[in-house]
């Protein structure tokens, strides 16, 4: 079996990555529709292997809008970022990395993109039609490119590719199908079974169910999970920084921090939850004091308030006390928003 790292030596490289579930995963739904009227929806993992019957009609309006809940599959992502670092190496024209997309919009998940630091050309088609995306891929092979890789989730358009390059023996291939992760669709499954379970539960008030969400106390992995987790949809929501995106580190000690001690400790040990660092751009957790999944996200969202201000301003309005601070207002306003990162 070929491997990418054999073929891609070649003069003339491109590198085709689709988005949805191959890239990242989102919330967001392709509608089936018949005589205009909403019958099912299906998620694109769903979609890739539905065959509509007659009469039905797809609606994606979903992708047309800012990606909900964006979350990386870290895997592809990776092999992304490598294949671009390559192309910015390599001499002009020689490589080509490009995400190619059935939305009708690209800036969403250009946006999305850079956020994780990802600069990557998108070319949405606005077409679900698998031939579209060999048409385009053929074009680019007509343009010279000598070497293709492909990788999508969806078997119907890894068919279609496949179908177009039997027509170009000399160009060297890899087309890879992105195969949904069993435990995944547990998962999926599992979920299903607990939505019909919370139904029962509309009685109850809000403030009950998030005391049985919400566990008390904390380890250090979970805190880091649900970081990673909010922490692209809330820079998606807010934008970056005046610095750009924020690193986040998990820390046990501001004293031991600061002071570089391990065992330093001081009087706002128990009390001190984050920290933004203007000089090194980075949000300090101390996850010891993050008693529950609310404490974690009102953390991250205040900090990352901090990131959108000016750094020497803030100096001054320390002056005002941290009550009428502005810079402080505005971060404590944006903690209220904790609870659309559930």
């Amino acid at each position: 079996m070929k491997k990418l790292k054999d073929i891609l030596q070649e003069r003339k490289v491109l590198s085709v990555f689709d988005f949805d579930d191959t890239i990242a995963k989102s919330d967001a739904w392709i509608y089936v529709t018949r005589k205009g009227r909403t019958i099912k929806k299906l998620d694109p993992a769903q979609f890739a292997v539905y065959k509509p019957r007659p009469g039905e009609d797809f609606d994606f309006r979903d992708f047309d809008r800012k990606i909900r809940n964006p979350r990386l599959i870290k895997q592809n992502a990776d092999l992304l970022k490598k294949q671009l670092a390559k192309a910015q190496k390599a001499s002009k024209g020689a490589r080509k990395v490009t995400i190619l997309t059935a939305r009708r919009l690209g800036q969403p998940v250009t946006s999305f993109l850079k956020t994780m630091g990802i600069d990557a050309y998108v070319v949405p088609l606005g077409d679900a039609n698998p031939q579209k995306k060999a048409d385009w891929i053929e074009a680019q092979i007509k343009k010279g490119y000598d070497t293709v890789y492909f990788m999508d989730d969806s078997n119907k358009n890894i068919a279609a590719v496949n179908n177009m390059l039997n027509k170009y023996p000399h160009v060297k291939s890899i087309t890879k199908l992105i195969k949904e992760d069993k435990s995944v669709v547990q998962y999926k499954n599992k979920a299903l079974r607990y939505n019909k379970r919370l139904k029962h539960l509309k009685e109850m008030k809000l403030k009950t169910i998030l005391k049985n969400v919400l566990s008390e106390g904390m380890s250090k992995n979970k805190v880091q999970d649900i970081i990673e987790r909010v922490l692209p949809q809330i820079a998606q929501d807010r934008g970056l920084g005046k610095k750009g995106m924020p690193k986040v580190k998990l820390h046990h000690d501001i004293y031991a921090r600061l002071s570089g001690i391990e065992d330093m400790r001081g009087e706002e040990s128990d009390s001190t939850k984050a920290q933004w660092v203007d000089k090194d751009n980075t949000i300090y957790i101390y996850y010891p004091n993050m008693m529950n999944e609310e404490d974690v996200i009102r953390s991250v969202l205040h900090e990352f308030e901090h990131t959108h201000q000016d750094a020497k301003k803030n100096e001054k309005y320390r002056e005002q006390g941290y009550d009428n601070n502005p810079y402080e207002i505005a971060a404590r306003n944006a903690e209220k928003k904790w609870k659309d990162y559930l």
